[in-house]
């Protein structure tokens, strides 16, 4: 089962000006990072009006691109960056600062973050067109047994990589296998070469379709897209509003 989500308090609305001023008053606090590694350089604290978002890259085929094209112009002196990274990453950077807020899939409890579920997706198994379980109209986790699966990278992305395990890893006798890809495209592409099965949220499915074949998943949980950022972030207002899906 998924994680249980957790939401941030209630706060007042507040207009543009507001969350500018308040980018102004805790410009101070924001900290530039060090060293190399794929860290974010943070330039709110040389300007003020930066907000940097991080995301996985399953979320840019949801809402969030609809979502940062509306607060840019909400806030058009705000200069929004859309970075994607990695899950440990990604937490790492919007508890240390560097991030404004981040979209990933079940984030960790953290008593240091507020978080919001964005978007709750079901369940289809991608796979090539020519494959045994093509002409299917619906499947079950069970189904899949003894299949190689695609899956998340497990560095990349282990929460989702450990979600998908927890109901696909059936434990029916026959050992199971998978394939870690990094990027949705590279595991569709891979499924459509016959490598094996990938499962996938329903809104990925755009991604590709003119090579692979889709199949829902019955009985299998939802995928849920969660938004972080900290309680006490200066633009914790500008979260909210990209949030709000």
């Amino acid at each position: 089962m998924a994680p249980n989500s957790w939401h941030a308090p209630r706060t007042a609305r507040h207009s543009p000006a507001t969350v500018r001023n308040s980018f102004k008053a805790h410009a101070a606090l924001r900290q530039r990072p060090t060293g190399s590694g794929g860290a974010i350089p943070n330039t709110a604290s040389e300007g003020a009006s930066n907000f940097v978002v991080g995301c996985l890259a399953g979320s840019l085929y949801d809402q969030l691109p609809a979502r940062i094209r509306a607060t840019r112009l909400s806030f058009p002196n705000l200069q929004i960056r859309l970075v994607e990274l990695g899950e440990e990453a990604m937490t790492e950077q919007v508890l240390d600062g560097r991030l404004d807020m981040g979209f990933l899939y079940f984030p960790a409890a953290d008593e240091q973050l507020a978080c919001r579920v964005v978007s709750r997706r079901k369940q289809w198994v991608a796979m090539a067109p020519g494959h045994a379980l093509a002409e299917r109209l619906a499947l079950n986790p069970r189904d899949l047994a003894g299949h190689m699966m695609i899956l998340p990278d497990e560095a990349d992305s282990p929460r989702l990589h450990r979600w998908y395990r927890a109901f696909l890893d059936t434990g029916r006798g026959k050992r199971f296998q998978y394939i870690g890809a990094h990027q949705i495209h590279v595991a569709l592409g891979l499924c459509a070469a016959g490598e094996g099965l990938c499962v996938l949220a329903e809104h990925l499915r755009r991604v590709r379709s003119d090579d692979v074949h889709y199949v829902p998943l019955r009985g299998a949980p939802q995928t849920e897209l969660s938004a972080i950022w900290r309680h006490d972030s200066p633009g914790r207002q500008v979260a909210q509003f990209v949030a709000r899906w």
